[in-house]
């Protein structure tokens, strides 16, 4: 059984394990001759862009790992948990900040929407891009040597193409006649521009890392969590 304070106690360790994993993303951009005043900019988009939200998506992973293991998780269990979790807020950082130049918003969580920044605007995109290529760089440096490696980057890059579907279904519905809109239409936009990132990734992370390795559990998690 979960000890009281545990969830509150999972979100202040997720939290302060981001300034650790994005510092090691910024090192490497020096590594690609990025020069200062750009690892700068960087900064301030990570630091914008992915806090501030409710964390729910990235505490899902040690949530999730726990309960399937039905125990406490060692320290190094909760690091790669936070990992994964981050992996996934970055991931929904880079969808936000998109979406918002595509949708032209005027806010995301209490505060101008990135790209309406003076020193932002269009450059918006190319920094939605880079948020996306942190969530690849971090699965590739810290679990590249594991044997579930290549199915996390699988699963990430389906529930992008997903979402990504999803959001040329609802852009798509602005130009449609009112008659045409059914709930089908509506259903299936929600299904795919959010569910699975928001719901099946975390938990189907949890799973790969924690070794559950049958496709029919994959797909009771998956009926579950999307239908």
């Amino acid at each position: 059984p979960l000890r009281p304070g545990t969830l509150a106690n999972d979100a202040d360790k997720f939290l302060a394990s981001f300034d650790l994993l994005s510092e090691k993303l910024f090192a490497e951009l020096e590594k690609y001759e990025v020069p200062r005043d750009s690892i700068e900019y960087v900064k301030e988009l990570t630091d914008y862009s992915c806090k501030g939200g409710k964390l729910n998506r990235g505490l899902a992973v040690p949530m999730t790992m726990r309960a399937i293991l039905d125990r406490e998780l060692s320290k190094e269990e909760l690091f790669k948990a936070h990992i994964l979790g981050w992996a996934v807020e970055i991931l929904q950082a880079f969808f936000l900040v998109a979406d918002d130049v595509m949708d032209g918003s005027i806010t995301r969580r209490g505060q101008d929407c990135w790209y309406r920044l003076r020193h932002v605007g269009t450059k918006a995109i190319n920094d939605s891009f880079i948020l996306e290529s942190f969530v690849y760089r971090l699965l590739r440096k810290y679990f590249r040597t594991e044997a579930y490696y290549v199915a996390l980057v699988d699963l990430m890059q389906e529930t992008v193409f997903q979402t990504e579907l999803g959001q040329l279904q609802d852009l798509r519905s602005d130009s449609q006649d009112f008659n045409s809109f059914s709930l089908d239409m509506h259903t299936n936009i929600v299904k795919y521009k959010t569910s699975f990132y928001s719901f099946y990734l975390a938990v189907a992370m949890a799973m790969l890392v924690t070794g559950r390795t049958d496709p029919a559990e994959y797909d009771v998690a998956r009926d579950i969590l999307i239908d």
